[in-house]
């Protein structure tokens, strides 16, 4: 639920929505047996403290951390929590005694947690085990956040059992109290805002068009089943709605209009292919209902980009952080919210590159999310499906941001380009190819192909 909650709002509104439903139960409880909340001072002393250690810290670091790692490794972490209370009962409060009994539950369960995460295990080849797959430096905030909110669960359960066990207070009180002290704790908190640049806000009539109800395409076999109108275009006084249809083949994204267009150009082409369904046609806002955006570490400065589960022929854009801004290179059908915010503490989007057609996916869409330019090349001018003031061309070489080189080589598209990137690779340059450039297996040499099979 926190993850479909981050892709609205803030970690501290997810908190805080967490903590205000939860205080519902109790306090109806509460009214219906009559039961008071605590009186003594002290006790609600020891419950604000228990709330900052036990409810609104903890739900605000995992939901902060889920905005940079994904529910998996969250979850095993949140795993830890009795693990790791029951050793600070040990270490700390020395409030229970060793036995050899709990010392070997602790060892095993801890031994666990890396068979869960997946780690190195060298048998002649190195292979990975497990269920999440490695823990790269860009997700280290994440893990951070997520091991913040667990230590927050070993102080206070010990405080608890020494400072309120026992109370006279009736059992449903003291719960009660606890998360109203959580919900009050965040209720003043503005949301975080790490960003350089301000999201730009929602159009009140895509809100209320959203509160109300979706328009659906019914009975059209050229569009998948619930896709919905998307986007609410401003014009004079009254919203228009116009979704951008995407390709649910190529992933590239068309002219706003009212029915999804006839023909996908791209996948009529030689070099692409239309599904064996037909032409079939989707919007960001149905995409966002089953697939996510996923950001992963490639190498320090570089972020990959891509849609999961995969859709289209499975594109991957890269984030290239530089001191003068960032790049995207190539883009993908969908940046969800909570990729967006990510993308935002990491500075943003200050121009996005765009390799070949096949590669164009939701471009417009992230550059007006990001306030970016798209630098495509002229070659390939009429491969362009979405029209916007946003777009540039060039001849055959730009520099987008001091010390980036984009080139147009041609090859699998009269426009074919390449970025390279001096300060990748560790100093040694990397130079970001798309399908402009395949690699073969004798990796001292690469192949211009202009089609893929």
């Amino acid at each position: 639920m926190d993850k479909l909650g981050l892709r609205a709002v803030s970690p501290v509104d997810v908190a805080f929505a967490r903590l205000a439903g939860g205080a519902v139960a109790p306090l109806v409880v509460a009214a219906l047996t009559r039961t008071r909340l605590p009186r003594r001072v002290a006790t609600w002393g020891h419950l604000f403290l228990l709330a900052v250690f036990l409810d609104s810290a903890p739900s605000t670091l995992f939901a902060y951390g889920e905005t940079h790692i994904s529910a998996v490794p969250a979850g095993i972490i949140n795993a830890l929590a009795p693990l790791a209370t029951l050793l600070a009962a040990l270490v700390i409060f020395r409030q229970q005694r060793p036995d050899p009994k709990i010392i070997t539950g602790l060892v095993v369960g801890f031994a666990g947690v890396p068979v869960v995460v997946g780690v190195p295990v060298v048998v002649g080849v190195p292979v990975v085990v497990g269920g999440w797959h490695g823990l790269g430096r860009g997700e280290l905030l994440g893990i951070g956040a997520c091991l913040g909110a667990v230590t927050g669960y070993d102080i206070a359960f010990p405080h608890s059992r020494r400072h309120l066990t026992g109370s006279a207070d009736p059992p449903v009180s003291l719960p009660t109290g606890q998360v109203l002290c959580g919900a009050v704790q965040l209720l003043p908190a503005p949301a975080p805002r790490c960003h350089r640049r301000p999201y730009p806000p929602p159009h009140p009539g895509l809100v209320l068009r959203r509160a109300l109800s979706y328009t659906r395409y019914e009975g059209n076999p050229a569009v998948l089943p619930g896709a919905i109108k998307l986007d609410v275009r401003h014009r004079g006084r009254h919203d228009v709605v116009m979704p951008a249809w995407i390709c649910a083949t190529c992933a590239v994204q068309y002219a706003d209009t009212d029915e999804p267009p006839a023909h996908c150009r791209i996948c009529e082409d030689e070099r692409q292919y239309v599904g064996w369904h037909g032409q079939q046609w989707t919007t960001a806002a149905d995409l966002a209902r089953d697939h996510a955006t996923e950001l992963r570490e490639e190498e320090p400065d570089l972020i990959g980009v891509g849609v999961e589960p995969t859709f289209g022929i499975g594109q991957r854009a890269l984030l290239v952080r530089t001191p003068h801004g960032n790049v995207l290179w190539d883009c993908v059908a969908l940046i969800d919210d909570a990729a967006r915010y990510r993308i935002t503490e990491l500075g943003g989007v200050d121009t996005i590159c765009m390799s070949h057609p096949h590669f164009y996916g939701a471009n417009i869409d992230v550059a007006d999310a990001f306030g970016a330019r798209v630098l495509i090349p002229r070659a390939d001018r009429a491969w362009i499906q979405r029209q916007s003031a946003r777009i540039e061309l060039f001849d055959d070489e730009i520099e987008p941001l001091p010390g980036l080189t984009l080139a147009r080589i041609g090859g699998h598209f009269d426009g074919a380009a390449v970025l390279h990137w001096p300060a990748g690779s560790g100093g040694r340059g990397a130079l970001l190819s798309g399908d402009t450039i395949t690699v073969v297996q004798d990796r001292d040499w690469v192949s211009f192909m202009w089609s893929y099979p």
